[in-house]
């Protein structure tokens, strides 16, 4: 190839590969992923601080409900699970799950995100003081 070729070609594909790699670098706003922190029951299966979680320890990340809950989506004792086939986050029995301590005022919800995804919107749901941990959870 002539100079002058190679000079077109580079000012035609420069730009090119410069958007390609910010759009490949850039964090995506909205993703698929888990909350980390403080640890949703998923995550804390995939920490170790829950035990006998079948494969949710291994994508934590695959538990994603249909869109309108509570009104819709997975059904009272199935909401552990967001309905999936990782039933074994729907057993309820005193002991079973690592408990956060949670205390009253803002509290800073932490993500960790595993692929783009478009999400509408981010609901969290937490089981209230004096809950019977012996009961499926529901709405």
């Amino acid at each position: 190839m002539k100079p002058t070729m190679v000079a077109r070609v580079a000012a035609v594909l420069t730009p090119i590969a410069m958007l390609g790699a910010a759009v490949a670098l850039a964090n995506p706003v909205e993703a698929h992923g888990y909350v980390s922190g403080p640890y949703g029951r998923a995550a804390a299966c995939k920490m170790g601080l829950n035990t006998g979680c079948g494969n949710v320890v291994f994508e934590p990340q695959s538990l994603e409900a249909p869109k309108g809950f509570p009104a819709a989506g997975p059904a009272d004792g199935r909401i552990a699970s967001a309905g999936s086939a990782f039933t074994e986050l729907d057993q309820q029995a005193y002991g079973r799950w690592y408990k956060n301590a949670i205390g009253t005022g803002p509290l800073t919800i932490n993500w960790t995100y595993t692929a783009a995804h478009r999400t509408s919107q981010w609901s969290y749901y937490m089981t209230k003081q004096n809950w019977d941990p012996n009961a499926p959870l529901k709405r």
